[in-house]
């Protein structure tokens, strides 16, 4: 009777977004909740609602109800996850709400997922670091590593759906994939059943949400409804591993969420490899190289079968013996790696070879070129009439630099067109042609 009961449960919290998401949408145009486009970086053509976390949270809500009333009627019994768990939930919905409607500093929201993450490890949530080598068997050799571990993942997790939330449904439609994949390997690895409802619970409200977020997406998820999905992921997966080797428990999520994960980290250490802030909001993520390359649409697909071979690998994992599931793991990585490298990302020398030559304001519009997607005030170099690392810049954004640091060229001609050999010669970085 329970596997009908989450198949019934997951249809109606599924029924439930997709009738939130409606009324959602007439409440959030009426109030004026939108996102507006700006024609630098919110390219969509219209006004778009963007407060989907209460779609989700709502249909989430609905779905644990209806599971709750047939519990009593059929008289099974769940074990659900710790109330710190939905408290949680509650408080990062509310954070990203606030975000949505009013505006957050990122300080002020990270400063509140921090808060969220450490009241999780007063509640039990951790990370098991007793596999790790260097790592004593006290208590408080534990706790140095286990904490911060825990608390990076958890809002790390949050931020990388967040940060990936850039095309229509790739954040939802990687949310239902990853749910998907997390139902399949709490049964198989003997995690409690209440777990695996969560998890059906929440592929039934991301379906649900994609449904409409889809392109052309007549709903965003905002950051109430992308922090919510990082969050509740991430948590879960900590309870949800907990039944396997602690090796095995660090692995397997960090897969089936490889994509955002993936994408976050590239993306930070090339800001911090240009010499910029991190958390500097840019136009540079691996879903925007995709869509220079193919159509948005495409892009969401190809990242949502990357998504699904992670999480195959991650299923994998489990099967095979440890030996095994570790090559699987290490070739899916590698693979992963190569994946970016081909996108046009400069491996970490190179980044910092150019960056002793290129002054921070240059590097955006630089890499932005490289990758074909430049679009700036005074014309375009789209991949149709400019090689892979052609730019042109206005002349009060280049300022080329020696070793030293002292400037070499700083042109007062309107337009520059800037090439730059990679490869072939790395003693010329740059070459200037009016």
């Amino acid at each position: 009777m329970t596997p009908v009961l989450l198949l019934i449960s997951g249809f109606i919290a599924f029924a439930a977004t997709l009738l939130l998401v409606r009324v959602v949408c007439n409440y959030a145009l009426r109030k004026g909740m939108v996102d507006r486009p700006d024609g630098e970086r919110k390219l969509h053509p219209c006004a778009v609602p963007n407060i989907g976390g209460l779609a989700i949270f709502g249909g989430f809500g609905v779905g644990l109800l209806a599971l709750q009333v047939g519990l009593l009627y059929t008289g099974a019994t769940l074990s659900l996850p710790h109330w710190a768990f939905f408290a949680g939930a509650f408080a990062i919905l509310a954070t990203g709400l606030c975000d949505d409607i009013k505006g957050l500093g990122f300080k002020s929201k990270f400063f509140i997922q921090l808060i969220i993450a450490y009241g999780l490890l007063f509640a039990g949530y951790r990370i098991d670091v007793s596999f790790l080598p260097f790592v004593g068997e006290t208590a408080f050799d534990q706790a140095l590593y286990s904490v911060p571990l825990t608390l990076m993942w958890i809002v790390g997790a949050m931020n990388a759906f967040n940060l990936i939330d850039g095309l229509d449904g790739l954040a939802s439609g990687l949310a239902a994939i990853a749910a998907g994949f997390f139902i399949f390997i709490f049964a198989v690895s003997g995690s409690p059943i209440g777990l695996v409802a969560i998890a059906v619970l929440l592929i039934g409200v991301f379906l649900g949400f994609l449904a409409y977020n889809f392109p052309p997406a007549k709903i965003f998820l905002g950051d109430s409804g992308s922090l919510l999905a990082g969050y509740l992921l991430a948590v879960l997966a900590l309870e949800g591993t907990s039944t396997m080797s602690p090796s095995m428990a660090f692995l397997v999520p960090v897969l089936v969420l490889g994509v955002p994960l993936v994408d976050t980290s590239v993306c930070m250490l090339r800001r911090i490899l240009e010499g910029r802030s991190p958390f500097h909001p840019d136009h540079d993520h691996i879903h925007h190289r995709l869509s220079a390359i193919t159509s948005e649409r495409n892009a969401t697909l190809i990242l949502y079968a990357v998504a699904t071979w992670f999480g195959l690998a991650a299923v994998l994992i489990l099967r095979f013996p440890p030996g095994i599931g570790y090559i699987i793991g290490g070739v899916t990585i590698a693979s992963a790696v190569l994946g970016v490298r081909s996108l046009g990302y400069v491996s970490i020398q190179e980044a910092m070879s150019l960056r002793k030559y290129v002054s921070p304001a240059f590097s955006e519009r630089f890499l932005r070129a490289s990758s074909g997607e430049f679009s700036g005030a005074v014309g375009d170099s789209g991949p149709s009439n400019a090689g892979p690392y052609d730019a042109r810049v206005e002349a009060d954004d280049l300022i080329v630099k020696s070793g030293d640091g002292q400037p070499l060229v700083h042109s007062s001609s309107a337009v520059h067109t800037i090439h730059v050999n990679p490869l072939p010669d790395r003693d010329t970085k740059e070459s200037i042609k009016d």
